[in-house]
């Protein structure tokens, strides 16, 4: 079976995950505003829904937060730990727990407590 590639993505999710390489690479740092939905809108040519939906991967991920007439603000580094949203354990990178919606259970990285010091 051939591997997919960046290209065989959905388009919102490439975008997304443009957006995210744009934080870790420290272009934006938490508190900081990512382009708007209408920038996304021409620097991709696509649709609201798709840009859209590339935020809400992010808004998902704990990344970003939407900000009623602000925008989209960064929280924290994509590797960053936090906390998960449906058990309260703690987590690096997009990971989350096998109570998470859609999870696959075999693919959880818990973060041990010594790595988090």
């Amino acid at each position: 079976m051939q591997e997919m590639t960046e290209n065989d993505l959905p388009l919102s999710r490439r975008i997304a995950n443009d957006l995210r390489r744009e934080i870790e690479t420290g272009r934006y740092q938490p508190g900081d505003l990512l382009p708007s939905q209408t920038v996304l809108l021409t620097r991709y040519d696509v649709s609201k829904s798709t840009a859209r939906r590339a935020f809400s991967f992010l808004i998902y991920e704990r990344v970003v937060k939407a900000q009623h007439g602000r925008g989209h603000v960064v929280l924290r580094h994509p590797n960053a730990p936090h906390e998960c949203r449906h058990c309260g354990a703690t987590w690096r990178g997009d990971d989350g727990c096998d109570t998470a919606p859609g999870r696959d259970v075999g693919t959880q990285r818990k973060v041990a407590a010594e790595d988090m010091k």
